[in-house]
């Protein structure tokens, strides 16, 4: 009797262990991917742009207004976010491999500072004809040196 019951709880236990089915009110790891990049976006606007310049801004509010601006551009809702954000959670092997992805693009792409050099523009005229300023004689020194002489 011991053995049937232990291999019961032992089967119950394997079963939910293995279940790997995700709920359909979930979002994919793709879409996940791309709102939370864009969440991140958000938070950076804010930090850099928004509050420190004004002083009167409230930092939640602003968030609260761009992550609502998130959701209705990726056409959900703040409940099914908070869902989908708590399973990733508790797959942190699943959340490892989205938050991979989101921080990769900037690691692979890094941001270009100088504007790539165009081969068909003409090279400077300026640069090709000779400086009229050089002057090989300091004027000044040689009127000194020219009068150094006269009077001697």
């Amino acid at each position: 009797m011991r053995q049937g019951v232990f291999l019961f709880f032992f089967c119950l236990l394997l079963g939910s262990c293995n279940n790997k089915e995700v709920d359909s009110d979930i979002l994919p790891a793709t879409k996940m991917q791309l709102i939370l990049s864009d969440l991140m976006k958000a938070d950076q606007f804010i930090s850099d742009f928004r509050v420190p310049n004004d002083t009167i801004m409230d930092r939640d509010v602003e968030s609260i207004k761009l992550y609502q601006q998130v959701f209705a551009v990726h056409d959900i809702t703040k409940v099914q976010f908070d869902r989908s954000l708590a399973y990733y959670q508790s797959r942190p092997d699943l959340l490892k491999v989205i938050m991979d992805s989101i921080s990769k693009p900037v690691i692979v792409a890094p941001v270009q500072t100088t504007p790539p050099v165009d081969s068909t523009l003409k090279k400077d005229s300026l640069l090709l004809s000779k400086d009229s300023t050089n002057l090989t004689k300091d004027s000044i020194n040689f009127r000194k040196k020219k009068l150094l002489l006269q009077n001697n």
